[in-house]
């Protein structure tokens, strides 16, 4: 199935799409356990997601318009960017309420983002 705005709706997309509500999900568990709880903050994450489909909406509209021989698909790049992104705030928000995740793990995630 193909959405208008977001190109496919494939596994990349379905899988960014559940980060996001688990990344989201984490911040308010975090800012429960951490007694921190305040809606301007859980508002900017929000924003912050909407901020991100936007940008998957544009990067699919660039596909679309075949400026290139298909090398490249940004779409694609921008779902891996945001999803690896996603995963590291999850880990770090469940780190902040004491579930421990190793260290290894997330810097091969820091550094995969940082490539």
């Amino acid at each position: 199935m193909k959405l208008i705005l977001f190109g496919e709706w494939d596994n990349s997309f379905q899988i960014l799409l559940l980060l996001m509500v688990f990344d989201y999900v984490s911040g308010v568990l975090t800012a429960l356990y951490k007694k921190e709880f305040r809606s301007n903050i859980g508002y900017k994450g929000i924003i912050k997601k909407v901020g991100m489909l936007l940008c998957i909406a544009v990067s699919s509209q660039i596909d679309s318009l075949r400026l290139y021989d298909g090398d490249i698909c940004t779409r694609s790049v921008i779902l891996l960017f945001f999803s690896i992104n996603e995963i590291l705030s999850i880990f770090e928000n469940l780190n902040k309420i004491g579930v421990t995740i190793p260290n290894s793990i997330l810097e091969e995630i820091k550094k995969k983002l940082q490539k």
